[in-house]
Parts: C-alpha cells; sequence; structure tokens
C-alpha cells in the first residue's frame, strides 16, 4: 500500500512537471504569436466610405497605393524600382489625369523627379543618409518644404514656403507615441512614405498624436492598438478654428512581413 502510494505521488509529480511545462511552451509561442512584424494592407475610412489599398513586392516594398471610394477606384500610383532598390519611376492615374514621374540620382543626397518626360519640369528631392526626405523643392511651382526629423526618423516638423516668397508661411511641428509605427515595417525608402503614403511620413518609426501649426494644435490623434503594439484603429482630429472641428476614425488592416 505505501509503494502504491510513493508510485502515485510520483506520477502525480511527473504530471504537474508535465502540465507546468506544458504551458509554459504555450505561453512562449503565445508571446511569439503576439510579436510578429506587420505592415498595412489598407487603411479604412467608414466615415467618407473610403479605402487605401497598399501592395507589395517580395521583399515588403511597396509597389501600388490605391484609394477607392464606395469600391469605386479614384486613384492608383504605381512605384517601380531597380536592382539596387531604389525608385526608378511613378505611374499616376487618376478620374480625370495621369503622371508619370522618372527619378533620377544625381548623388547619394539628391534626385532629381522629373514630370511627365518633360525636361523643363524638373523638381529636386534631397535625403539623408537614412533616405529621409529633408528637403523638397518644386523649381516650376516655387515651392520649397524643408522637413526636421528625430534620431528615431520621425518627422518633427516643417515648414513649407510657396509662391516666389522667401519667408516660409507655414511652420509645423509633431508629437509621437512610443508605439510602432503604421509603416515602420514598409522596406522602402523612407522619402516614399512622405511623397506617396497617407499621413505623409508621419507614421514611419512611430505614430503622431499631435500637429502644431504656428503654435496652434491643428491636428490631434487617439489610437487603439493590436497585440503586436500597432495601431489597428483611431480617432483623427482636425482643429480648423474653435467651431470648425472634423473628426474621423480609420481601421488599419496588417499582414506579416515576408
Amino acid at each position: 500500500m505505501k509503494t502504491n502510494l510513493i508510485l502515485l505521488a510520483s506520477m502525480l509529480a511527473l504530471s504537474i512537471s508535465f502540465s507546468l511545462s506544458s504551458c509554459s511552451k504555450d505561453d512562449d509561442k503565445q508571446q511569439e504569436e503576439t510579436t510578429k512584424d506587420l505592415i498595412p494592407l489598407s487603411l479604412q475610412f467608414p466615415d467618407h466610405k473610403e479605402v487605401i489599398n497598399y501592395f507589395y513586392d517580395n521583399q515588403d516594398r511597396i509597389t501600388g497605393i490605391e484609394l477607392r471610394k464606395e469600391k469605386e477606384l479614384v486613384y492608383r500610383t504605381l512605384i517601380a524600382y531597380d536592382n539596387d532598390g531604389k525608385v526608378v519611376q511613378t505611374n499616376y492615374t487618376g478620374l480625370h489625369n495621369s503622371i508619370i514621374h522618372q527619378y533620377r540620382y544625381l548623388s547619394n543626397d539628391t534626385i532629381v523627379r522629373i514630370i511627365d518626360n518633360n525636361e523643363n519640369s524638373k523638381d529636386s528631392i534631397i535625403i539623408n543618409e537614412k533616405e529621409n526626405i529633408i528637403r523638397f523643392i518644386r523649381t516650376n511651382a516655387g515651392e520649397n518644404h524643408i522637413y526636421h526629423l528625430n534620431n528615431n526618423g520621425n518627422l518633427t516638423g516643417s515648414e513649407n514656403r510657396y509662391g516666389y516668397s522667401t519667408i516660409f508661411e507655414y511652420n509645423y511641428q509633431y508629437a509621437y507615441d512610443n508605439q510602432k509605427g503604421i509603416y515602420s515595417n514598409v522596406k522602402s525608402p523612407a522619402w516614399i512614405l512622405i511623397q506617396y503614403c497617407w499621413g505623409n511620413g508621419k507614421f514611419s518609426t512611430n505614430n503622431i498624436v499631435s500637429a502644431t501649426e504656428n503654435t496652434q494644435i491643428v491636428e490631434e490623434y487617439n489610437y487603439s492598438y493590436n497585440a503586436n503594439g500597432y495601431p489597428d484603429s483611431f480617432n483623427a482630429k482636425y482643429i480648423y478654428g474653435d467651431d470648425d472641428i472634423e473628426e474621423e476614425t480609420i481601421l488599419v488592416n496588417y499582414r506579416t512581413v515576408k
């Protein structure tokens, strides 16, 4: 009888040990499953019945962006890369027009954008060593945009000059959270996110929480995050004046990186 009790106790201890080990492995597996790297497939705007879809190549670089309203195509932009991963051409097709941009790399920090094969219609994109845009000049339109970034690659401010004025008329500052940015795992050159992705670079490393224009708050964002730490829905508030405020809800759908 005593031998049976000892055997039963041993079996029970072994069972508990196995159960704890199994639970530990399950917990590790669950933790692994909830820390995936994600890239956005679409942004949905239910208030406007709109959706922005993103398309990728096998290196998780954006190759296409399209906006649909009530399922009807509004515009589509296609992005082409060379063998070194540099953007060489974009093709925009809208409801009433189409535009081709070709890109030439004059140096490590200067890109010339040629519009519709017209050598007299050029823009200049100045980038830093991390391929973040720091200046965008539209020569023919007299536009000059300067971008400020922090060490994390977040766009923290911009100054915009329009027409042929020598004074920067608009000055913006941006504040961020510490969560993973919507586009933080997209492998396209960083300047593309400002030029073509929704949000104009405000969701690259982290996510914007507020925007200030000439000391006045003009945008505010509140997020709901998924288990992986990315925004899956958020509210955006645009403040045009004391009695002129617009709000919208944005839903984000992701897939895991390849």
